[in-house]
């Protein structure tokens, strides 16, 4: 009768030993590969200013052309690498009406100059002084790029490094 219940209490402790690391692995998958809460969502919009000049306000473009957000800094390795593919997309698609931008957080002006001239880059960037876009974007890691239709929904948001296939195929889709 003991043994039974020692048994018992041990079977119980193994169940919820197992519901717990279900739990837990269900909630790390979601957070690895789940979708961006803002997926499918209306775009938020912004105003802010752009480097060498001038504003852009991204009101203007919703609801009228796809728009890529890229948001990223001078000092994260994976951002410099797919700087040059985002400027390459931007190049093969320019007889579209697609907008890129990307979206430099909380660096200074003649920082991201200097990176653009030596990278050789020519994008349009804006300029997340405050990181106020960063935050209504739910940016929670960089880089990240975020696909807007011409419907002003947003499609797809991505965290880290993108290949060239997987760069266009978020392209097709929103083109």
């Amino acid at each position: 009768m003991a043994a039974e219940k020692g048994n018992r209490a041990k079977i119980i402790r193994i169940a919820i030993l197992l519901v717990v690391v279900v739990v837990v692995l269900w909630m790390v998958m979601g957070q690895l590969f789940g979708t961006h809460p803002l997926e499918g969502e209306p775009a938020p919009t912004f105003t802010a200013p752009m480097v060498g000049g001038g504003e852009v306000d991204l009101a203007a473009h919703l609801g009228v052309r796809p728009v890529v957000l890229d948001f990223w800094a001078t000092w994260c390795p994976p951002c410099r690498d797919g700087l040059p593919k985002l400027a390459a997309a931007e190049a093969a698609h320019e007889a579209t009406d697609l907008v890129v931008l990307a979206v430099n957080i909380r660096e200074e002006e003649q920082d991201i100059v200097r990176f653009l001239r030596q990278a050789n880059l020519s994008l349009s960037v804006v300029r997340d002084i405050d990181g106020a876009i960063a935050t209504q974007y739910e940016v929670s890691a960089i880089p990240m790029m975020v696909f807007i239709g011409r419907d002003g929904i947003i499609n797809a948001i991505t965290v880290g490094s993108m290949s060239e296939a997987g760069l266009s195929a978020a392209l097709a889709r929103i083109l």
